[in-house]
């Protein structure tokens, strides 16, 4: 389907017959039409007021109302107000990939990048680079390899995720009955295996989960709904201050675990070290752990990661020396020195949605 949008000129669209509509559709992304669709207009479709083009506002609305529908012409919401957006929703200091362009150096003449990309994009002419390789040790010892994309990848692969999402977030729903999500499952695997890959046989399992979860196992006579670890957060079917469901989100334990022995270790290397050295080295190592896990509702996990930390560096300091001791009264200056407190920086999941990005 080609979702119609808002002319860029003067002229009023004209009805076409369905032939002729559906021979725009078809040949829409032959085209090099870069200067009609170079912006688009914005509406606000979303609960939460989010800011969308009218087109994808077209199609998330079509993709909800008609589930069979099949999307053949996508590619003139491939705008440079697209782009900017993605480009914008990167993270600054990123790694850049085998071109060693930053994000830093994008911005310097963004405008006339964006409208080159855009350009490659629609006539045809843009190429992927090849993802730099790197490898991350992973808690069982072994490494996990990650492809790190250059800039130019990461915005176009932004955009084209964010024209998708409009039309597979309404199927991505949970299941009501277990036979469906068996059978879905099934399928998917079967769907991967055509291409070499396959679901990780102890990441993958069935469970009962979300707002009524609780209630309908309490009504059976089982316990608590059951847990799940995913992306180094330890999800829990819970409750707000208020009694109201939520999704809980609790740094996995083995992970912080992990991570505080890691600086236990740093830290004996770094017993001798100046004390505003060491502060210095750990307000960035504790800043970084917070950046990544301050989402609402796992402060006191955090709380508690930075009460260790702070206890390590304490019996390092005492090592130091067998006359001088390191009262907790001196560690409470040290940690308010220069081991940040925790608090929210992340929003809660519904409001992600409402995001902007500074232009």
């Amino acid at each position: 389907m080609n979702v119609t949008e808002e002319s860029d000129s003067g002229v009023l669209p004209m009805n076409h017959s369905n032939k002729v509509e559906q021979s725009m559709a078809e040949s829409e992304e032959g085209r090099p039409r870069i200067k009609e669709n170079t912006h688009q207009a914005c509406t606000l479709p979303t609960q939460s007021g989010a800011r969308v083009s009218q087109g994808l506002a077209g199609v998330r609305k079509a993709a909800r109302e008609h589930k069979e529908m099949k999307f053949t012409a996508l590619l003139h919401h491939v705008t440079v107000d697209l782009l900017r957006d993605s480009f914008s929703s990167l993270k600054r200091k990123a790694a850049p990939g085998v071109d060693g362009v930053t994000w830093q150096e994008y911005e310097a003449g963004l405008e006339s990048r964006l409208a080159d990309l855009h350009s490659r994009v629609h006539r045809g002419a843009y190429r992927a680079l090849p993802s730099r390789r790197v490898y991350i040790e992973k808690g069982d010892g072994r490494k996990r390899p990650l492809g790190i994309a250059a800039l130019e990848d990461k915005i176009v692969q932004h955009a084209v995720v964010t024209i998708l999402n409009n039309i597979y977030e309404e199927d991505f729903l949970g299941f009501q009955w277990g036979t469906d999500a068996d059978r879905f499952r099934k399928s998917l695997g079967e769907r991967l295996g055509k291409f070499g890959l396959e679901l990780h046989p102890e990441k993958t399992r069935r469970i009962e989960f979300g707002r009524y979860a609780e209630q309908n196992r309490k009504r059976r006579g089982e316990g608590k709904p059951e847990t799940f670890d995913f992306l180094g957060f330890t999800h829990i079917s819970g409750k707000n201050g208020n009694g109201s469901y939520a999704v809980r989100r609790m740094t996995i334990r083995k992970r912080m675990r992990k991570k505080l022995q890691e600086i236990k270790q740093q830290l004996r290397m770094r017993m001798h070290d100046p004390v505003p050295q060491t502060g210095a080295w750990l307000r960035s190592v504790v800043q970084g752990y917070f950046n990544y896990y301050a989402v609402p509702g796992n402060l006191d996990s955090l709380g508690l990661f930075r009460e260790r930390v702070l206890r390590y560096w304490g019996q390092a300091l005492k090592r130091r020396s067998q006359r001088h001791r390191y009262a907790w009264v001196r560690r409470l200056k040290l940690a308010a020195q220069w081991l940040p407190i925790p608090r929210v920086m992340h929003p809660w999941p519904l409001d992600r949605f409402a995001a902007t990005h500074p232009r």
